[in-house]
């Protein structure tokens, strides 16, 4: 759509909600902005209407709510995992979620995959091998990683460094952040973190 509008293709631009046009305030904003000043194209909201005023009230009220909506939702997983109920996602390598007796969901050692994870801290801790070469003696020995094809060092590293290898879980341990140079959302290491034995 940006390129056609700086290719002068678009005069007028209908989206549902102003909201749509970016992740958040900041970046709905950015995009108006290139698309009114930069390109001369008219923005319609068809269930907002097109007053600039009240585009600024919409998007102002949807940042805000959108922000309770993250806080709120992070806030009832961090109390579902004091609970010892898993809170979604993947569990780390080397643990699988399970169904409990009590019918919670937690994570438990998965021995295929508890198997490998003892090897790669034998050659790591008794033999001083490296992250790389034991990513490269797993691939040779055939043995392969969850989702990947093959074994990486990254893959080895977090493996080691990560403390699920002791029985210790964490929650919010990291934090999804924009990077606006690429676009991206790249996770970010938080100080604060709470943490359960398995």
């Amino acid at each position: 759509m940006r390129e056609d509008a700086k290719a002068g293709l678009i005069d007028k631009l209908i989206v549902w909600k102003f909201s749509r046009l970016g992740r958040d305030l900041a970046d709905a904003a950015m995009v108006i902005r290139e698309l009114e000043e930069d390109c001369n194209i008219e923005i319609v909201s068809a269930t907002e209407g097109s007053d600039v005023f009240a585009r600024s009230m919409f998007l102002g009220m949807a940042d805000y709510f959108s922000k309770e909506l993250a806080r709120t939702t992070r806030d009832g997983l961090a109390k579902t995992f004091e609970r010892r109920q898993w809170s979604g996602g993947e569990a780390p390598y080397g643990l699988r979620v399970i169904d409990q007796p009590d019918g919670r969901r937690w994570p438990a050692v998965y021995e295929p995959e508890a198997e490998i994870v003892r090897q790669v801290f034998e050659m790591h801790g008794t033999a001083g091998i490296g992250f790389r070469n034991i990513a490269r003696e797993l691939n040779k020995r055939g043995l392969k990683p969850r989702r990947a094809s093959l074994w990486s060092s990254t893959t080895i590293r977090g493996i080691i460094k990560g403390r699920s290898a002791i029985g210790e879980l964490s929650f919010g341990r990291r934090k999804m952040k924009l990077d606006r140079k690429t676009g991206r959302r790249l996770p970010h290491k938080q100080i604060d973190e709470s943490a359960i034995q398995v």
